[in-house]
């Protein structure tokens, strides 16, 4: 039953790439040319890239999820054609193949159990009994992602398969920007005033007034802010709590706590688990 449910995911979360690149295609075919223009007035014009210069940190966010969309519907693509090429040429299908390569070879012992929680029993304060289930999962994900990754990039060697997607120069590795950086309206006001097109974003952002855009616990004017970059996956990150915690009681006039989503990229599913949060 379960390997069903991730079929179905799986086979939604494809549909869900194909028709974002398929309207990402439909608007590339539009041709937005930089020399386009989008405003005029008393002669004057305002071009595509004009525009896209003054709000260029609220387009940011869109940039990277527009690569982040377009980089996993490309390794679906590819990944797909690499294992259909390589199960014609053992005879299998491609279901076949990856059982036998991939599934059949998560392996994670009774022992690794033990080892990992000796190793990180501090961080789970529970009996061995209660939590190994837990464990066994998350060493089993863990697992199948290697597994996975290296059988497919033994694929790629093998058919000289490449990837020549870009990463645009803005993109934030492992952090997702939850909302566009507002440009400063103070640096706006003084460049209309002037006459003058803004060439940047209109600014250095303000990180006393963008924290504030973010879940918080204890008083706005607080003299201490923590922010606290955090993954739900993470079990150093949940150590760490009964600290934070400690402090708001002790301090509840003084500090204040800032949530920021920071899932790492080597938690399988934990960016999932942060959008669902949300």
């Amino acid at each position: 039953m379960k390997f069903s449910k991730t079929l179905v995911f799986g086979f939604i979360g494809g549909v869900l790439i194909t028709l974002s690149l398929s309207v990402l295609a439909q608007v590339s075919k539009k041709g937005f040319s930089g020399e386009e223009t989008v405003a005029e007035m008393g002669g004057e014009k305002l071009t595509k890239a004009d525009l896209r210069k003054t709000v260029s940190n609220e387009l940011i966010p869109i940039e990277n999820d527009e690569y982040l969309v377009l980089s996993r519907g490309v390794e679906e693509w590819l990944n797909t054609r690499l294992l259909q090429q390589e199960a014609k040429a053992q005879g299998l299908t491609s279901e076949e193949l990856y059982k036998k390569e991939i599934w059949s070879k998560v392996q994670v012992s009774y022992s690794d159990l033990q080892e990992y929680y000796n190793k990180t029993k501090e961080l789970y304060n529970e009996p061995f009994e209660k939590v190994s289930p837990l464990i066994m999962q998350e060493l089993r994900r863990s697992e199948y992602a290697r597994v996975k990754k290296e059988y497919l990039d033994g694929l790629k060697k093998k058919y000289s398969a490449k990837i020549h997607l870009q990463k645009p120069k803005t993109f934030v590795e492992g952090l997702a920007l939850p909302s566009p950086l507002p440009s400063s309206p103070s640096a706006g006001v003084a460049a209309a005033v002037q006459g003058i097109v803004p060439q940047g974003a209109g600014g250095p952002v303000n990180p006393k007034s963008e924290i504030g855009k973010f879940p918080s616990k204890g008083p706005e004017n607080a003299p201490i802010t923590i922010a606290e970059f955090s993954d739900f996956h993470c079990p150093f990150c949940k150590k760490v709590e009964p600290t934070i915690d400690q402090l708001m009681k002790n301090y509840p006039d003084k500090v204040r706590v800032v949530w920021r989503h920071y899932p790492l990229p080597f938690h399988t599913g934990a960016d999932r688990t942060h959008e669902a949060s949300m």
